[in-house]
């Protein structure tokens, strides 16, 4: 399997899904905006899951050509290369490892004394907060388990942790009305999976770094979580405080001074800075009531935002493979070219053919007639087994015209037969080592299938690479002088 290919189709296909994201996110932005913030941040989470996760990759594979299950299709588990191709991928690959690495080591110098800010953390004693903090929990339907700890480097009370997650309170006196605040806006982030969203957007900064609609995800992340846990928190204490009060909570216990920017690590804090305090505040003046007409809007929306960047993204993944096509057939058209004497065609009448049935291996899925286009590249990557014949499936071609077949053979020392076989099983095939290519002129109209046949014992073999059928362009006569 080529792991190079593979992954450099992964990292752009999955870059490019996010990028999709967040140009739509920024094309409606003001419309969701204005149905609330559930929305908002539902739609920026689903950009940072496209930043992470390979949508448009896995979109393709399980949609394109007969489905995932296609072994020798275009679209398959991975795109195959040529060497010129796997050159230009793996010096892509290769510095983006390393500007991602660049990036990781200089966050984790830059952070280097935030874990041993955390170590300082001991567990609360206070049984007024504890039993709030159990209260709480119970309230939001909190079931896993979160600790409650106490630090003297903090200034504001934050959450951190998403495998064992926190909520850590400075060494401060806290009334029970403050306490109660504090917990339900902590605690609301954690229900809401806040802390994960904020490595996602860690994992964007180190990886799309040549990507400028990318580069401010983190803070649009972190101000629409803000705004969104200050909506959730605020329906969760209707029963025990307006909405003011709730505010006028918050100013109470924030800082008097930033004690660290927000960027810097991953948590989530109560109060960040006065600044982004008074624009919570104005936020939720400006849209405080959400009817459940709204919800159910904002929901929908949410839904056909996600579909309309998958569906995008499948249309330009088509495209790249349309694009991965033509340059492979360029390139590898290039590199037959370098062989020097082409290969020598043989043919072996069905009724000489003494090759056992049970010998014969037939490609998942290609047992029938494969409705193959002209021009349209099938790349397979067979392991056959030494003793054995590698069949792929029927496909029709006219006379007149060509069946191209390119094989790499992987150890390069085992002796292969790669060719053609028709309807009446007559073999047409080129043999030798290596790296194995021909067009063969089709004097017949009727169904063909490509083989790959390993005849040598002890020995197995990778069989990496394409093939089509072709129309050759009409000889033009060169007029007399």
């Amino acid at each position: 399997m080529n792991w190079i290919s593979q992954i450099f189709v992964i990292i752009f296909l999955t870059s490019m899904t996010g990028t999709i994201a967040i140009v739509f996110w920024h094309l409606f932005s003001r419309q969701f905006e204005k149905i609330g913030a559930e929305l908002m941040y539902s739609t920026m989470r689903s950009v940072c899951l496209f930043y992470l996760l390979p949508v448009g990759y896995v979109c393709l594979l399980l949609t394109s050509e007969g489905s995932l299950f296609r072994n020798d299709g275009l679209l398959q588990t991975h795109f195959l290369l040529t060497e010129t191709l796997w050159r230009i991928a793996l010096c892509i690959i290769a510095v983006w490892a390393v500007v991602t690495l660049q990036s990781f080591v200089l966050y984790m110098w830059r952070n280097r004394h935030v874990r041993q800010i955390f170590k300082g953390n001991i567990p609360e004693e206070d049984p007024v907060a504890m039993e709030e903090f159990a209260r709480i929990s119970r309230k939001l339907r909190i079931h896993r388990k979160i600790g409650l700890c106490r630090n003297d480097l903090i200034e504001s009370p934050l959450v951190y942790g998403f495998f064992r997650p926190r909520v850590v309170l400075p060494y401060r006196k806290y009334t029970r009305e403050q306490l109660v605040v504090i917990f339900h806006h902590e605690l609301m982030h954690c229900k809401s999976h806040d802390v994960f969203y904020k490595w996602c957007c860690l994992y964007v900064q180190l990886t799309q770094h040549l990507n400028p609609l990318a580069s401010g995800l983190n803070l649009r992340i972190d101000d629409w979580s803000e705004y969104h846990c200050d909506r959730k928190t605020i329906e969760a204490l209707g029963d025990e405080m307006s909405t003011g009060r709730y505010f006028e909570v918050i100013v109470e216990t924030a800082p008097r001074k930033s004690w660290q920017s927000d960027e810097e690590f991953v948590s989530l804090m109560l109060c960040e800075s006065q600044v982004r305090l008074e624009r919570r505040i104005e936020y939720m003046k400006r849209y405080q009531k959400a009817t459940r007409r709204t919800k159910l809007l904002g929901a929908a929306l949410a839904v056909m935002f996600v579909v309309l960047n998958v569906t995008t993204t499948y249309a330009a993944g088509i495209q790249l493979s349309k694009l991965h096509g033509k340059l492979f057939m360029m390139t590898e058209n290039a590199v037959q070219e370098d062989m020097g004497e082409p290969p020598v065609e043989h043919y072996l009448p069905a009724e000489e053919d003494d090759w056992a049935e049970e010998d014969t291996v037939y490609a998942p899925q290609e047992a029938g007639l494969y409705n193959l286009e002209e021009n349209e590249v099938v790349k397979f990557d067979w392991e056959v087994k030494s003793g054995t014949r590698y069949v792929g499936g029927w496909f029709d071609v006219e006379e007149g015209q060509y069946i191209s077949v390119s094989a790499a053979l992987i150890p390069s020392n085992v002796y292969c037969w790669v060719g053609i076989m028709d309807e009446a099983n007559n073999l047409r095939y080129v043999s030798g080592y290596s790296h194995l290519g021909y067009n063969f002129e089709i004097v017949k109209s009727g169904k063909y299938r490509v083989f790959v046949h390993n005849g040598q014992k002890g020995s197995d073999v990778n069989a990496v690479g394409s093939y089509y059928f072709y129309t050759p362009e009409p000889e033009t006569e060169e007029p007399e002088a």
